[in-house]
């Protein structure tokens, strides 16, 4: 499956760390304008790796955050660090 690109780095960071589960309109925001059926692609590769992860199921439409970015390969300690330097070079220049 190929991954889309994020949006933003400061996006993906926010997103993580705001919410425990993600539907539709975070996933939306992380990716930017993707269509319903990237949606629920990624969101079947999320719930895949909840099972993997052994993580319950909600239920609904909504997919663990650590699980789907685990899923899509976006490393959280990465994006924060790169969300840091961005910000300490904003502010120094």
């Amino acid at each position: 499956m190929r991954i889309p690109k994020i949006a933003s780095i400061q996006k993906a960071v926010e997103i993580y760390y705001c919410n425990l589960t993600l539907g539709t309109k975070e996933i939306r925001e992380l990716f930017g304008g993707i269509g319903h059926d990237k949606i629920r692609e990624l969101k079947n590769a999320a719930r895949a790796q909840m099972e993997a992860d052994e993580v319950p199921y909600f239920g609904g439409w909504e997919v663990s955050t650590i699980s789907a970015y685990k899923a899509w390969n976006l490393n959280i300690n990465e994006l924060t660090e790169r969300y840091k330097a961005v910000q300490k070079y904003r502010l120094g220049g």
